[in-house]
């Protein structure tokens, strides 16, 4: 029961942390996608680096099984010495700016998949960012 009751006041402070954080742009794509970084959500510790991001489409995104989509809101593990990255947490949204119905939500926290960072992305430009590199 104090397990439940603490992952509920956590899921309290991290919604209520990313509902006062200001996105900042990085970048645009292909037909007006977005996407933006949440640097009050940074968090470091050694050469990792947490951050939140929002990509919001242009365009209505197919999602195998579910509603289409027009934005995301990930919370991504960096790498800075590396090079290297990893998204822990991702909720799908019917709306931009991560608002509408929440179509999907998933928790990839306990993986071990780390990926290089792919240059020329919009990824390189949140790795970028958040690990404090020009």
């Amino acid at each position: 029961m104090r397990k439940f009751i603490l992952m509920l006041l956590l899921a309290g402070v991290s919604s209520n942390a990313m509902a006062a954080a200001e996105p900042v742009e990085i970048g645009s794509g292909f037909g007006g996608d977005k996407v933006f970084a949440y640097p009050a959500t940074i968090r470091k510790s050694g050469s990792s680096v947490t951050m939140w991001d929002l990509y919001n489409s242009s365009t209505p995104q197919n999602l195998s099984g579910h509603s289409s989509f027009l934005s995301k809101v990930s919370k991504v593990q960096y790498d800075c010495v590396e090079d290297k990255t990893r998204t822990l947490y991702t909720n799908v949204y019917s709306e931009k700016d991560g608002k509408g119905d929440k179509i999907l939500s998933t928790d990839t926290s306990t993986l071990l998949n780390w990926l290089p960072v792919p240059p020329g992305t919009a990824q390189e430009a949140l790795f970028k960012f958040a690990c404090g590199k020009k």
